[in-house]
């Protein structure tokens, strides 16, 4: 045993030895290739610069006109949601396969049409989740399988959810920045729907009529509230020996006051809400576009890249061809 173990060790630093000159010879390799490129650049520094300056100018050329996004806070009414939803989406169809008597059924001029598409998706707030599913994240995890979503964002885009949000990011990509006056057409193209003129004049008039139910029960509520205290004031007045404290009436009371509190502050959201409960959708926020960066915008950098890319490879696999047959 003991013979063995100095030939072992041996052959272990004979190992090492040969990993290390095959890393010392990989990366000699590597160092003499990459100079080798170097050379090969300055050698043909003017082919180099031909094709920076041709790439940037054909980039600037090709790029064209940048594109432009509107990002928008939009509000539905009416319970409308799977509605706007699906209208956004027929809209985006119609404008990406250039339906030219779509575009003119809208009032726009084809040429001058400046909408690429459209996208919406609720804004979801915490305490909504909450309510919704409650505080348990397995629920929710479970229904995204269920559904088989990617992810929660998308659960919430379902009709089992949908008509719980009434606020709702809308992104229209445009064709430049003044073409957002154009997105007037996309609401209108919602709301002039038969479908949604027909559930704006049904929602509205039940609109108006529960605000006036919660109004005519405040001053009910009122009237129930004063009759109390005047006969509370005459008992007194009668027989202020006799005056018991009604614990059982002042309870029934105490509902009365919570009851009025929460249809008071129901009447007053109901009230804030005819401001913009005026159509199936709303948009609730300015009109501001933005030019939406992508590649396209980085063709003057993009191109001479690829250019020089393409001619270091072709000139390698040229060497290697004539390398190859030389020594053949």
């Amino acid at each position: 045993m003991s013979a063995q173990q100095p030939n072992s060790a041996g052959g272990q630093e004979m190992d090492l030895m040969d990993i290390f000159s095959l890393l010392g010879r990989v990366f000699n390799n590597v160092m003499r290739f990459c100079f080798r490129i170097v050379d090969y650049i300055l050698k043909f520094w003017w082919i180099i610069l031909i094709l920076v300056i041709g790439g940037a100018v054909l980039g600037y050329f090709t790029k064209g006109e940048p594109s432009y996004k509107a990002e928008l806070l939009l509000k539905t009414n009416f319970k409308s949601q799977a509605y706007v939803y699906n209208a956004i989406n027929q809209f985006t169809n119609n404008v990406q396969e250039v339906d030219t008597a779509f575009i003119n059924s809208l009032g726009a001029n084809t040429g001058d049409f400046g909408i690429l598409g459209a996208s919406i998706e609720p804004i979801v707030e915490v305490i909504d989740i909450i309510a919704l599913v409650g505080e348990n994240d397995r629920v929710l995890s479970a229904m995204t399988r269920e559904f088989k979503l990617k992810d929660d964002k998308e659960l919430f885009a379902t009709d089992r959810f949908l008509s719980n949000f009434h606020f709702h990011k809308l992104e229209v990509a445009l064709r430049g920045e003044e073409a957002k006056s154009d997105i007037k057409y996309l609401i209108d193209y919602i709301n002039m729907q038969p479908y949604a003129k027909e559930l704006k004049a049904k929602a509205l008039e039940n609109h108006k009529e529960r605000i006036a139910y919660h109004d005519k029960t405040l001053q009910q509520i009122d009237q129930v509230v004063e009759a109390y205290n005047k006969e509370a004031y005459m008992a007194s007045k009668a027989s202020e020996e006799n005056f018991y404290f009604n614990n059982q009436n002042d309870n029934g009371l105490q509902e009365l006051f919570d009851f009025k509190i929460l249809l008071a502050r129901n009447t007053e959201e109901l009230k804030n809400d005819n401001v913009s409960y005026t159509d199936a959708a709303v948009i609730v926020s300015d009109i501001q576009a933005y030019p939406d960066k992508s590649w396209r915008d980085k063709k003057e950098l993009i191109y001479p890249i690829l250019l020089i890319v393409g001619f270091l490879l072709t000139a390698g696999l040229f060497n290697l061809y004539k390398t190859y047959s030389e020594s053949h």
